[in-house]
């Protein structure tokens, strides 16, 4: 995700593993999605609905709890049509088609 977000010509300026988060708000959850799971999805699509619901015990929840698939947030920002770009941690940097170059210190 990280490369397909630098080739659209966005900076990424913060990354972080959300994963855990992501478990415990599915756990939460669980018992609210499952009740109207069963009293609104016929009982063919129910596994279905399970699984994209994330429920525990399928695959999509057991694959984020076996560190098999990773839930990251990124804070990004836009580089098109920019010549400059000011970043506290970064100081004053230029732009040029999208690769970045330091220019001042702080």
């Amino acid at each position: 995700m990280r490369r397909q977000l630098v080739e659209a010509r966005f900076e990424v300026v913060r990354e972080a593993n959300i994963t855990g988060n992501i478990l415990r708000a599915l756990e939460v959850d669980n018992d609210r999605k499952l009740a109207l799971i069963h009293q609104r999805v016929p009982w063919l699509f129910r596994k279905a609905f399970k699984e994209f619901a994330g429920t525990p015990g399928n695959a999509t929840y057991e694959s984020f709890s076996e560190a098999r698939w990773k839930y990251s947030s990124f804070h990004h920002e836009a580089l098109r049509n920019r010549l400059f770009h000011w970043r506290a941690d970064q100081g004053l940097v230029l732009f040029a088609q999208g690769l970045g170059l330091s220019l001042l210190g702080y």
